[in-house]
This record gives structure tokens, sequence and C-alpha cells, in this order.
């Protein structure tokens, strides 16, 4: 049943006419009542929208972001503006003063930016070096065919300590450069020169070169 056919109920009944009138004058007053309160609360709504909007652009201007500590930086921002006033500088002076601080940190700046990519730049040699020399001494003394050519292979199993002290990563574990070289060449027979013997004589190479260290480096 809607409120159509409770009036028609009510005003069949005794005096019925004037008490559908009459809900019905209270009922448009409610409504005109809750009509003017919803205004005003999108007036209120839209007042504080703007006051954070301008609130936000003085903010933006005096270069300060957060919100949250806005009063407090503020302050400090009028204390640095009272100090400049009290110097009896003028404006664009101070301004030429920021200016060329500015200048000068940013050309600090990149001062440590160009030593640090220096000083990583020589990092990256020294350790390379440090690995490469303890690869050629390490298989120089395993008796390698070419430590030279066998040190590019293994390089990169190499690590370096903080003392610059060389170990040689075996799998899961971490040995001395020496120990893990010499543990290679055993495993790697063709990198190892030969002992001179007598006689001579050819055979079936099956596509290979004839040269042992040729191809295992090749496959290594």
């Amino acid at each position: 049943m809607d409120l159509k056919d409770i009036y028609t109920k009510i005003e069949a009944t005794e005096g019925g006419a004037d008490l559908v009138a009459a809900i019905k004058s209270e009922i448009e007053k409610l409504n005109a009542e809750a009509k003017k309160h919803r205004e005003a609360g999108a007036a209120a709504q839209k007042e504080q929208e703007t006051a954070a909007g301008k609130y936000g652009a003085i903010l933006e201007a005096l270069g300060i972001k957060d919100t949250e500590n806005a009063a407090v930086q503020a302050k400090e921002l009028k204390a640095a503006i009272d100090a400049f006033s009290a110097s009896g500088k003028k404006p664009d002076e101070v301004a030429k003063e920021i200016s060329s601080l500015t200048e000068r940190l940013a050309g600090i700046e990149k001062e440590l930016t160009d030593t640090k990519a220096a000083k990583e730049a020589e990092t990256v040699k020294r350790v390379a070096a440090l690995k490469s020399n303890g690869l050629m001494q390490a298989l120089a003394k395993g008796n390698a065919a070419n430590p030279e050519a066998i040190s590019k292979i293994l390089i990169d199993a190499v690590t370096v300590g903080e003392n610059d002290e060389l170990a040689m990563q075996q799998g899961e574990n971490s040995v001395t450069i020496e120990d893990g070289v010499a543990a290679w060449l055993a495993d790697n027979a063709w990198a190892v020169k030969l002992k001179a013997s007598g006689g001579s004589g050819s055979g079936g190479n099956g596509g290979s070169s004839g040269d042992a260290f040729i191809d295992g480096f090749d496959n290594a």
C-alpha cells in the first residue's frame, strides 16, 4: 500500500479530509526544512573546499610541502625573512646570494658525484687486476699451458674479500684460489702443459683440431 492509498482510506473517515490536508502540510514543511539543511550543508562544503584550495595555494607558493607541519615551517620562513630584513640587505641582493650559493652547491655536488664515479671505476679495475694476477700466478704454479687464456675462463669464479683476499667458488664451497685452480686443472688435463715425449704418429682425430689445448679451450 502506497501513500496515495493511505490518504484515500483516511479521507473516507469522518474528518479525514482535514486530517490528510494537515499531514500533507506537515510533510511539506519537513521537506522544505530538509532541503534548507541540504543546501546549507552543500554551501558549507563548497566554502571549506575553497578555503582549503586557497590554503594549499599559499603553501605551494611558499614552498611548503609538509602540510602537517605547515605552521612550524611558516614560522621558520618568517624568522628567515625577519633575519634578512634585519641585515639591511635588499631582496634582490639576498636573491643573488641565494642564487650564487645554489650554483656553488650544485658544483660541489657534481664534484662529489664525479669523484665517487671515478673511485668506483678505479675499484672495479683494481679488483679485476687482483683476480687476473691471482689466477695467473696460481695457473703458472699449476703448470697451465696458457695461464692468460685460461684465466678468462675462471675469472668469474674468483671473489675478492674485504682485505683483498682471493677465493674461488667450487660448487657451493669457497676455497683458496690456489686450491681452486689446482682442482680445476686436475679435472681439465688438456689445460696442463704436456711433458716432452719421444716418438711421433698421427691418427684420426674425429674432426678435432689435433691440438688438445685448443679443443679443450673451445669446449670449456
